[in-house]
């Protein structure tokens, strides 16, 4: 059964935590925190005050830290040696369980940032985004295995669904990949209309909603809990 993960977006501290009040309060899996979306996140004492209280609100949930780049269909905009200071800042302070890292967009820096990750006792998925579409089962897979290349713990690639083949071709990849990688979870999206099977099956994580979605097809956390109930 896939765990819920319920992205939070919020752009202030205070935004931040009554998200995060919510998610703990119905009792979700996982949050991540979008980190992009908080306009001080490069203000690193903030940034780690405000996780320390996160941590506070979520107790023992799992915490994944995103910080996720224009260029995968995210809010920031930093240069590489930002995006491998901030995340390993990140690790070093021990206050999340994940970090997500966008193994092909920074494929110059991503095999030593997780390394160093991975040396500070942090767990990495290693991701990959795709919002124009989704292409064949084949491609999808290579695509799998060269994420798993760079020594990640979870592998995670979303796409765009136009159409139902797309998400059939997402779910064969993943069972393909599941059943290659049986020690690692994989995490398989399609986004869209087309792609909400996909957030039901063959996904070890699959994101919803509560309030404000991250992403095009998501479904609301609790109607996900009722339907794997």
């Amino acid at each position: 059964m896939p765990k819920i993960c319920v992205p939070i977006i919020g752009e202030n501290r205070e935004e931040i935590l009554q998200a995060a009040r919510e998610v703990k309060k119905h009792g979700i899996d996982i949050i991540e925190w979008r980190s992009d979306y908080y306009k001080e996140v490069l203000d690193y004492d903030r940034l780690i005050s405000l996780l320390i209280e996160l941590r506070e609100v979520v107790k023992e949930t799992v915490i994944i830290f995103t910080f996720r780049t224009s260029s995968e269909g995210g809010n920031g905009g930093v240069s590489d040696k930002i995006y491998e200071e901030l995340n390993i800042k990140i690790a070093e302070s021990g206050l999340v369980d994940i970090i997500d890292i966008e193994c092909m967009s920074k494929e110059k820096i991503a095999r030593k940032l997780i390394e160093k990750i991975h040396e500070r006792g942090t767990k990495v998925i290693g991701s990959s985004h795709n919002f124009n579409n989704t292409p064949s089962t084949e491609i999808i897979e290579k695509k799998f295995m060269k994420i798993n290349n760079f020594g990640v713990d979870i592998l995670k690639i979303a796409t765009m669904s136009n159409s139902e083949k797309d998400s059939l071709n997402m779910i064969l990849a993943s069972k393909n990949i599941s059943d290659k990688l049986f020690d690692k979870a994989v995490i398989s999206i399609c986004m869209g209309n087309y792609g909400m099977a996909t957030r039901l099956l063959g996904s070890a994580i699959t994101f919803a909603f509560m309030g404000e979605g991250s992403a095009p097809g998501q479904i609301s956390a609790l109607d996900l809990k009722k339907i794997f109930r």
